[in-house]
This record gives C-alpha cells, structure tokens and sequence, in this order.
C-alpha cells in the first residue's frame, strides 16, 4: 500500500514536470553556470553565465538552447 501511493505520487510528479510551463529562478552567478529551480514544479537544471558558451553553436543550436531556456 505505501509502495504504491509512493509510486503515484513520483509518477504525479513527473507528469507535472513534463507538462511545466517553467519559472526559473537562478542562483546568482557565481560560476560557468548557475543552478536555476522551477518555481512551479521544481526540475532543476544548471544556466551558463557566459555568452560565449552560447556563441559558439550553429544558427540551429543556438534556437534549440534559446528555446529551451523559456
């Protein structure tokens, strides 16, 4: 029984994830990258801090990056 509720709720959670529409809000920029949490489902996930991280890719890596960043 409460391996099954426990179960539930990861997968409640997981689904709540994949169907996020993310606020994130990032740790200052101490380093390369900042960890930034989901204010609504809590995924977390690290944000470079330096341009030219961001640069360097190709016209279609850059949309992909840029488009995962809202």
């Amino acid at each position: 029984m409460v391996a099954t509720t426990l179960t539930r709720q990861g997968e409640e959670r997981e689904e709540k994830r994949r169907n996020c529409i993310h606020f994130w809000v990032i740790n200052g920029a101490g380093s390369r990258t900042s960890e930034g949490t989901c204010k609504y489902c809590g995924e977390r996930r690290h944000f470079s801090n330096i341009i030219s991280d961001c640069a360097r890719t190709s016209p279609d890596e850059y949309e992909l990056w840029l488009s995962r960043q809202k």
